[in-house]
């Protein structure tokens, strides 16, 4: 009954969330030099999700290549 209309209800709203997240995360680390296959740091156990927060705080980086302050 109602649980399986929760089930679906919580999984579109998973997915229509994960996508925007990933294109908003590649760009933030296109944003500060690095490629988007640093995404992919946050599947190293314990310290991996911890380096991706650092390079997603880490300053812009424009094409003339001095960083943004």
């Amino acid at each position: 009954g109602g649980q399986n209309i929760f089930t679906v209800l919580a999984s579109l709203l998973s997915l229509a969330t994960l996508i925007p997240g990933l294109a908003i995360t590649v760009r933030r680390l296109r944003d500060a030099g690095r490629t988007w296959t640093w995404i992919f740091i946050s599947l190293v156990p314990l310290v991996g999700w911890i380096w991706e927060i650092v390079l997603l705080c880490k300053p812009s980086i424009p094409d003339d290549g001095v960083p943004v302050v």
